[in-house]
């Protein structure tokens, strides 16, 4: 049987979508999680860039020690937060004959990814197109959905957005309430924060942080069964992106997969193939589109199957 070594985040259980396709192909596979949650989870906004590439890096090296395993036909490392060339040159020289596969779904900046050892991989993607044009091995490739048999619920809102504060997000959702409030339209929008974050957002005025209507503030998570079912209920789907992104986010995936219309400040999706402006809206500076009306009305959707979990892992993993 086939051995492959895959390292990523444990972020929403999507490492268990990734093995149950690569299990179901007939490799045999040992897991890391890239990320140092019992030092990092807690306390990363207070360390320096400098001080976490040193504990990930010692994470990372320990747990390659660990494993048993010394022979993987194929390495597949996903993000690898702050991981630097020594690191990934101490994998590749450990596992000689692995063809090595790097997936970035953070653009390079965010990721604190060293660039340097890009060369060490056999394979790159990213979901960020930036990032593909500024690294020529990159190849762009946007990130995931699993289909899902989900009950159909009567649609409630024709807006709704949920996502946490980050960025620019709210001032961007400040401007639009007044725009969807004046053309009549039912929404509901949820942003979660923390207490600490969010005062001191205030506090110091920035920018949306005083606007925005306080009673769409949430300070605990809200469970993703929840998110999906507030999704199901809408027309269409505010995303709001990271200003330093350029790639899909992966909910913008599992949006449109459910074929759902888009409403997005991520213009760069104007560039990918599945762009239709029957179904995908896009805010510019901080205004809705002039085609909003149809965005609301349009029974169009969008073909995205190629990113299908099954067909996504094949693709990455070259089975």
């Amino acid at each position: 049987m086939k051995q492959i070594l895959l390292i990523m985040p444990l972020s929403y259980n999507y490492n268990l979508e990734i093995i149950d396709v690569l299990e179901n192909n007939g490799y045999k596979v040992t897991f890391i999680p890239d990320f140092d949650e019992s030092i990092l989870k807690r306390s990363i906004r207070y360390l320096s860039s400098s001080l976490i590439k040193k504990i990930q890096n010692r994470y990372i090296r320990h747990q390659i020690n660990l494993l048993k395993n010394n022979k993987f036909d194929k390495i597949i490392i996903i993000r690898g937060y702050a991981y630097d060339y020594e690191q990934i040159n101490y994998i590749k020289n450990k596992y000689k004959n692995a063809f090595m596969v790097m997936y970035q779904w953070d653009p390079m900046s965010i990721s604190m990814f060293d660039s340097k050892a890009i060369p060490l991989f056999d394979k790159c993607y990213s979901f960020d197109k930036t990032d593909c044009i500024k690294f020529v091995s990159f190849e762009y490739l946007p990130l995931f959905y699993k289909k899902e048999s989900g009950t159909n619920l009567n649609v409630l809102y024709d807006f709704s957005f949920v996502g946490a504060v980050h960025s620019n997000r709210l001032e961007v959702l400040s401007k639009l309430i007044p725009q969807l409030d004046a053309k009549g339209y039912n929404y509901r929008i949820i942003v979660t924060t923390n207490k600490l974050k969010y005062y001191l957002g205030r506090l110091k005025k920035y920018p949306g942080y005083r606007e925005f209507p306080k009673d769409m503030i949430l300070f605990t998570p809200l469970p993703r069964l929840e998110v999906q079912k507030i999704f199901q209920q809408s027309r269409v789907i505010i995303d709001i992106n990271h200003p330093l992104q350029s790639g899909l986010s992966i909910r913008v995936i599992e949006v449109l997969s459910k074929r759902k219309r888009l409403l997005t400040t991520n213009k760069s999706i104007e560039e990918d193939v599945f762009y239709d402006p029957l179904v995908i809206g896009i805010i510019k500076n901080n205004e809705l589109p002039l085609n909003i009306e149809e965005l609301v009305t349009s029974n169009s959707f969008v073909d995205i199957s190629i990113l299908e979990v099954n067909n996504w892992v094949k693709k990455v993993a070259d089975i």
